[in-house]
């Protein structure tokens, strides 16, 4: 477990050259995109966010986030800032869902900072189809009565893949989907009260 956290802990010092160089590439690339479009063009996939694009997920749509604002320049920069380096982390860093042959876990599966704070300890581990395994460690702890927890996010984000075979009862074999890697230590997470 302590090696597979220095390993989560080394690969996020390896984002760090990457992220530096989004801050001139994700300004470029975003002033030569329309209100219309969708993704950064391909030369600077590394920073554009796969699975929503410049746009934002449904989350920083809303009201609460972009309040209608979501295809301007600033809104876009601010949601890719956020959301750095979503493709590298996608496509090198990561690995495809189709590689998953197993699943295990230990822990408190319930173990969530939204859509229904709980918190609690999980870890996931998947078998890849070459034999090696994928760690995740999700700790959440909320703050008191407090809106806010602290959150830690190692390894690979592997609870969207616990969560789709606990309500499915199978993995997830999507064509485009990647696990991404993840180090994401955060003290003052939202944590949503039921």
């Amino acid at each position: 477990m302590t090696t597979d956290i220095l390993l989560a802990f080394l690969r996020a010092l390896l984002n760090i050259p990457m992220w530096m160089l989004g801050l001139i590439v994700v300004p470029l690339a975003l002033s030569t995109r329309k209100p219309g479009d969708e993704h950064l063009p391909r030369w600077a996939m590394l920073w554009d966010e796969p699975t929503y694009g410049i746009n934002g997920d449904p989350y920083w749509r809303g009201p609460d986030h972009a309040n209608g604002h979501e295809r301007e320049f600033l809104w876009r920069l601010r949601w890719l800032m956020r959301n750095s380096l979503g493709g590298w982390s996608h496509f090198v860093m990561g690995f495809h869902y189709s590689r998953i042959r197993a699943i295990k876990w230990s822990g408190d599966v319930a173990t969530a900072n939204r859509p229904i704070g709980h918190s609690g300890t999980l870890n996931i581990t998947v078998l890849l189809d070459d034999g090696s395994e994928r760690n995740c460690w999700y700790i959440v702890r909320q703050w008191g009565n407090s809106s806010r927890c602290f959150r830690f996010y190692c390894g690979y984000k592997l609870k969207d893949v616990l969560d789709y075979y606990l309500r499915v009862g199978k993995l997830p074999t999507d064509r485009d989907a990647y696990v991404q890697d993840v180090f994401s230590p955060n003290p003052l997470m939202g944590f949503v009260h039921v």
